[in-house]
């Protein structure tokens, strides 16, 4: 019907139709981005808008999502139902949610909060059961202990989780607390500036030599003695001796041997040929590379021989320490003799009276306590010994041996010169005791042996209070009646001389000038009481001189050393008095910013030993950690042991935080992926 309408245009197909009217719906309205979109609070916080490009794009799809999206490459359809439809997409709502996490605080997103509280938990068990760890380090029990410890402690109620509970572990954690402390130690040897190197060699349970190392230092004049490690040797000899100190060395501290060397200062052993000897023995090997090193002889040992020495010249000795061998043995073999003497002493109220052990490698201070208990269980010996003597259900042999033990008990000449001999005893048990003390320096051995001397020779005039006592009622001794005559006079004062004679001998022989140097400085009680000019002038010249070397390398100027003195003698006579009361601590502490070098080289003298019982006590505990049981302990495990134990905090300060995280980083990472926490299934068992 178009054709009849010329005035008409004929419509063209329905879609050319609405084509059409699209096309003229445009050309009537352009879209263009609203800026209201940016602040829809549905939209803000991702949508973005490029003015130059006409785009829309999502931040949060750009940082997280896939690189193909539409809001990735740039969205050109400016409508609010494009953007409505992205922000309801999964992709969007994902790669949203990770922005957000990213974007929150540390800790606040409820994952974070829950990992966090997992981790939380996983520490304070591990903390627990690093405490269990740590505790039986301390008391020396072996590893398997761990195993019911953590059975006990869950049976408490204690919330230890069911992983880790294995011997394996248990050293692990071990070994962690050990590095710990082993680093501590590392800083401090690492700090101080001179050091010297005390140690010793013993056998162990398992029949394996080994040596134990110590080092002693001083740092703002407080002197510190710190184990270091115990190292086996194959044979003991001084080549492996010295190897296994710069290992030892090398190892705990983390120095290198020219740094060591630079360090050590000091070098003391029990003096023994091997460590001590002039060409080639350990200390001589380190004077190579060290020129000034002083080597002690360890003033205990010293002391113990020379008290032998001079001692075993009296016959009635060698008949009262053979005496005393021989009651002990008699009474701590036979369970039947032990208990009748103590109900003889129960009945007469005599407590102290067991015969105690002497001889061998003790200290003088245990023949002491072993004469002691002789003499204030005198009467109770006797009196059980007269009981067995002529008893009918008494062997042959006891008989024989209590009628030999009455004799020396009834002699007046033995027992007078066992109550003489305990007089002695006292004096050099004294001394003994000093030079066992950690604190002890080179510049107090000469007073402390002068000192012994003096009392010893004032009993030649002044007898003691046990000779005194004897003397009180000649003849007789608690009721018991004495045969025969008294020592002379003239042994007993032959006796002391003896003694006194051999320790000025012995300790002045081996007296370095620096000893003596040392002894006038060190020792406040020997300063005068009023300041004098000149007072230690020679001796700081002295010292300088012999450690100039030492003391530059560890950088001190050794030209101001001298000056510096007299500023440091003049400012402790006016801040101490009377001048004996001060240490060198509290100077130390004075004066560090003004006399920085004179106290450096105080320090060196600080640092350099007196003495080797350290090691002696190192090895006590050796035997009470490596028994006849756990005598199969690795070298490093033993060290880490000894460690915990000897320089560890005890149970109460031990904070398990710092070996826990040393545990995750280390012992974690070296784990094999699937490995059951408790180990292989058959892994030995090493206690």
């Amino acid at each position: 019907m178009w054709r009849y309408l010329n005035t008409v245009k004929e419509p063209g197909p329905k879609r050319q139709r609405v084509q059409e009217s699209k096309a003229n719906y445009e050309e009537k309205r352009v879209r263009k981005f609203q800026a209201s979109w940016l602040v829809n609070p549905a939209f803000s916080k991702w949508l973005r808008y490029d003015e130059e490009k006409k785009l829309m794009f999502c931040q949060a799809c750009e940082a997280h999502g896939p690189p193909n999206q539409v809001f990735v490459q740039g969205c050109s359809s400016h409508r609010l139902e494009s953007i409505q439809c992205h922000a309801a997409s999964n992709v969007h709502i994902r790669a949203y949610e990770k922005q957000q996490a990213l974007q929150a605080p540390t800790g606040s997103s409820e994952a974070e909060q829950m990992l966090q509280q997992m981790h939380w938990q996983n520490s304070e068990k591990l903390g627990k059961l690093f405490r269990t760890a740590h505790a039986l380090a301390k008391h020396n029990r072996p590893f398997t202990d761990f195993v019911w410890q953590c059975e006990l402690d869950e049976a408490k109620g204690i919330n230890i989780g069911p992983s880790y509970r294995s011997h394996v572990k248990c050293k692990e954690f071990t070994m962690a607390i050990g590095e710990i402390e082993r680093k501590k130690i590392e800083k401090r040897i690492q700090e101080a500036k001179f050091i010297s190197v005390i140690c010793d060699e013993a056998t162990d349970t398992a029949v394996l030599e080994q040596l134990i190392v110590y080092i002693r230092y001083s740092k703002n004049a407080s002197v510190a003695t710190e184990f270091l490690s115990i190292e086996t040797l194959q044979r003991a000899t001084a080549e492996n001796i010295y190897a296994a100190i710069l290992q030892s060395l090398k190892e705990q501290s983390g120095l290198e041997p020219s740094e060591i060397f630079a360090k050590i200062v000091g070098f003391a052993s029990d003096g023994a040929s091997v460590m001590q000897g002039l060409r080639a023995g350990v200390a001589a090997r380190i004077k190579v590379n060290q020129p000034k090193l002083m080597i002690v002889h360890c003033v205990a040992h010293r002391l113990e021989l020379g008290i032998k020495d001079a001692i075993n010249q009296s016959p009635l000795y060698s008949q009262l320490d053979v005496f005393l061998q021989q009651i002990y043995r008699f009474y701590h073999y036979s369970t039947l003799n032990r208990g009748l003497l103590n109900l003889t002493a129960k009945v007469m109220e005599v407590k102290r009276f067991i015969p105690l052990r002497t001889g061998g490698t003790r200290w003088v201070s245990h023949t002491e306590d072993a004469l002691t208990n002789l003499l204030n269980g005198y009467s109770v010996i006797v009196q059980h010994l007269l009981e067995i003597k002529d008893h009918p259900k008494t062997s042959n042999d006891s008989k024989g041996k209590s009628r030999g033990f009455l004799k020396v008990l009834q002699s007046r000449e033995i027992m007078g010169f066992a109550h003489f001999l305990a007089d002695i005893l006292t004096v050099l048990s004294r001394l003994s005791k000093c030079f066992q003390s950690r604190q002890l320096t080179i510049g107090e051995v000469p007073k402390l042996v002068s000192g012994t001397v003096l009392a010893l020779r004032k009993l030649t005039t002044r007898p003691g209070p046990n000779t005194r006592k004897i003397a009180q009622s000649p003849g007789k001794y608690q009721g018991i009646d004495l045969t025969g005559e008294p020592p002379s006079q003239e042994h007993l004062v032959e006796c002391i001389e003896n003694i006194a004679l051999c320790l000025e001998g012995r300790f002045a022989k081996e007296l370095h000038d620096q000893t003596e140097a040392a002894a006038t400085l060190l020792d406040f009680s020997s300063w005068p009481l009023v300041e004098e000019t000149d007072f230690g002038d020679k001796e700081v010249t002295h010292l300088v001189d012999e450690y100039k070397v030492v003391l530059e390398k560890a950088g001190y100027d050794s030209n101001l050393i001298e000056l510096e003195w007299d500023l440091a003698k003049k400012a402790t006579y006016k801040h101490f008095t009377p001048v004996s009361k001060a240490t060198w601590k509290a100077v130390s502490d004075r004066l560090a910013g003004e006399c920085p070098n004179f106290l450096g080289m105080v320090d060196l003298l600080l640092s350099l030993p007196a003495t080797s019982v350290e090691c002696e006590r190192g090895f006590s505990l050796m035997k009470l950690v490596k028994t006849d049981w756990r005598s199969s302990l690795q070298t490093d495990t033993l060290t880490t042991l000894m460690r915990i134990n000897l320089q560890g905090p005890d149970i109460t300060n031990f904070d398990p935080r710092d070996a826990v995280s040393y545990w995750n980083q280390q012992g974690q990472r070296a784990r094999r992926p699937n490995q059951s926490p408790y180990g292989p299934r058959d892994s030995k068992i090493v206690t």
